[in-house]
């Protein structure tokens, strides 16, 4: 049997105030994709993220669950417009841990401050066969 594994990371971290991160949380608890967080409020060892929000996910990122949590995505948006981004990116990386044929992947996504998401699309260019 093998085990399939799925991280995700943000491709930055993002300004988040006391206020918003009180709301946040709750939301980050609840929603159950694997989605996991640091925010940097009070470490000495890490003054220069100080105020930071970091959003990745260390072993089973489940996307449809993500995608699913309306609440969750509307927050999160309203923190990267806030921000003054227009989205967060972020990286998927997949794999199978018996590397079998096709078992690993990945993809991209962008939260928009509006709450959606978009998926990167990706095409080959065509063949002159």
């Amino acid at each position: 049997m093998s085990n399939c594994y799925s991280f995700l990371t943000a491709e930055d971290s993002i300004p988040c105030s006391d206020a918003d991160y009180a709301e946040l949380k709750p939301l980050l608890d609840a929603n159950e994709s694997g989605l996991c967080h640091e925010f940097h409020k009070d470490d000495e060892l890490e003054k220069e993220n100080f105020g930071q929000l970091y959003l990745f996910a260390d072993e089973n990122f489940i996307d449809c669950d993500f995608e699913a949590d309306e609440k969750l995505l509307k927050k999160l948006g309203e923190i990267i417009g806030n921000s003054d981004r227009l989205w967060l990116e972020f990286g998927v990386a997949c794999f199978d841990d018996h590397q079998k044929p096709g078992s690993s992947g990945g993809y991209r996504f962008r939260l928009h401050k509006d709450g959606h998401v978009e998926h990167q699309v990706v095409r080959w260019p065509q063949s002159e066969e």
